[in-house]
């Protein structure tokens, strides 16, 4: 896939089974570039296949990255409902990826003023 983006690079099925593969190997930074080129292009001609396809998956990824306010992003930019089938995951929707990342939020701890600390 790999070779096949680098001699046709505006295709943006090609982008989306590149990151589909790199999702699948749990290289999540390398699927996520993949998906946002596969994003720039669909955009261009107005895909919204693989626009949805691959805003859900960017988000899944950015999600196992942590970048938790870009996958809620994504997922939030997505129609109700829209689910695809994920490979080692199952079938995953945008209200399944909102969930997870609402969940992963409450879970950060919210930054407190040190007050043992005098002004300088």
């Amino acid at each position: 896939m790999e070779f096949v983006t680098s001699h046709d690079a505006d295709e943006p099925a090609d982008f989306h089974a590149l990151g589909i593969l790199y999702f699948t190997l749990g290289e999540m930074a390398k699927a996520e570039a993949a998906f946002t080129t596969s994003l720039k292009l669909s955009n261009a001609v107005l895909n919204t296949h693989y626009k949805n396809s691959c805003h859900l998956f960017r988000a899944a990824a950015r999600l196992k990255r942590a970048h938790y306010q870009e996958a809620l992003a994504d997922a939030q930019s997505l129609p109700d409902q829209y689910s695809t089938y994920m490979p080692g995951m199952g079938v995953r929707s945008k209200e399944h990826i909102i969930v997870e990342v609402e969940r992963e939020l409450s879970r950060i701890p919210k930054s407190r003023p040190n007050l043992n600390r005098r002004g300088r």
